[in-house]
């Protein structure tokens, strides 16, 4: 009876120091980390050119404050901003352009399919370049932000 108890004892210490890991490790993988460090990230010391692109589709989150997006096709924007949202509609695949990383730190979280628009007397500036991995190799993009 003694070894049974033993037994037990052993068992309901296992199931709850296997709670206790899944818990802190959890907690400490939630940590935002700067974009800085994220891996496959490197920065320019200054802000380089600006992008001619005006809006972009998300299409992956990455982390907090980070997306993957494709750039919409300049050829395709009218120029008239009460007419644009009906050509939108019109053509369903105007975000064929370069696909780009985009940053914020303004606490700004991105979403799926969000279109996140550049606004007026602000510009797209590219300020780095985020390597990732796909099934068919490496892939090599523009870390764009948004700034005044």
């Amino acid at each position: 009876m003694k070894n049974i108890l033993i037994y037990i004892a052993g068992v309901l210490t296992g199931i709850v120091l296997t709670i206790l890991m899944a818990v802190l490790l959890t907690s400490s993988n939630s940590v935002n980390i700067p974009i800085e460090e994220q891996q496959g990230v490197t920065l320019f010391d200054e802000p380089g050119d600006s992008v001619d692109a005006k809006r972009f589709k998300v299409f992956q989150v990455i982390d907090t404050g980070m997306a993957l997006a494709a750039s919409e096709e300049l050829a395709l924007n009218i120029g008239d901003e009460n007419l644009q949202p009906l050509f939108d509609t019109l053509l369903h695949s105007l975000f064929q352009g370069p696909v780009v990383l985009l940053i914020n730190d303004e606490g700004k979280l991105y979403y799926d399919d969000q279109i996140v628009e550049v606004p007026q007397g602000r510009s797209a500036r590219q300020v780095g370049v985020y390597q990732y991995s796909t099934e068919s190799g490496y892939k090599t993009v523009p870390i764009i932000k948004i700034i005044k």
